[in-house]
């Protein structure tokens, strides 16, 4: 199949994915105005003939489509991949003030899959936010059963996926992907190579970018391209809890894709 097809299909197949939760979602939407629309990504075929399937893995929305004049009763998961797909687009060409964006830019610039801009894409933890920050613990639950991060994952086959989430995010990569990340590169450096059992892609975590740029650890960005340029093999690491000792830094404040 090639680079057409598999977008083709693996659209399909996460349209799928994404409409089977919009029912919940529009109940979840009754009771709770401020939360956001889904995150629902549409892949392009530059992706699938890229030299390196790479995922960025963000921590939740911020926000985003606010100016929505679809009701919600109406609203398909069609539509939001379309617009997600355009807003995806300007956000690459258009905003360079943004930590995230930034760091996606320079590790993909790093791994030579930048050009054109549609060879990577991005996810996230959590589809949702309410209003524009984390949502609360109780949906926490609703989103992991959701395992929409999970199924992304199986349909688009990354080689690599770039957590940039953080330690309080980990319980939710256990929860999508059977293990949890607890094998740091250093004592020093806030990275951890991330492969559980079962998945052929191999993983980086890491602090989202807002953070590491305040704390002064922005290189750690290019220790994850030397990384995943070299030949050797991710390790594979049996977990059962986290053993890290990195200072817990908040999410950025200011995050117009997270």
């Amino acid at each position: 199949m090639d680079s057409e097809e598999s977008a083709v299909v693996a659209n399909k197949q996460l349209e799928s994915v994404y409409s089977a939760r919009m029912g919940e979602w529009r109940a979840l939407r009754q009771s709770r105005e401020s939360l956001s629309i889904p995150f629902f990504l549409k892949v392009e075929p530059a992706y699938f003939a890229a030299t390196m399937k790479c995922l960025f893995v963000g921590q939740e929305t911020h926000g985003w489509w606010t100016d929505c004049k679809i009701q919600p009763s109406d609203l398909r998961a069609e539509q939001i991949m379309d617009f997600y797909l355009g807003a995806r687009r300007w956000l690459h060409e258009n905003y360079h003030r943004s930590p995230y964006w930034q760091a996606l830019r320079h590790v993909a610039n790093g791994l030579g899959i930048d050009a054109p801009p549609e060879s990577f894409i991005f996810s996230n933890v959590f589809p949702c936010d309410t209003d524009k920050g984390q949502a609360p613990l109780e949906l926490h639950e609703v989103f992991r059963k959701w395992k929409i991060l999970a199924d992304e994952v199986k349909i688009l086959a990354p080689d690599i996926i770039i957590f940039f989430c953080g330690p309080r995010y980990y319980g939710n990569l256990q929860a999508y992907f059977g293990e949890w990340p607890i094998e740091p590169v250093s004592k020093v450096k806030p990275l951890i190579e991330y492969r559980p059992l079962g998945q052929s892609w191999k993983g980086l975590v890491t602090y989202h970018p807002g953070s590491l740029r305040r704390l002064q650890k922005w290189h750690v960005l290019d220790e994850i391209i030397d990384r995943l340029k070299s030949k050797e093999t991710l390790a594979r690491t049996q977990c059962t809890a986290p053993t890290q000792s990195w200072p817990q830094a908040p999410p950025p404040a200011e995050m117009p894709t997270s």
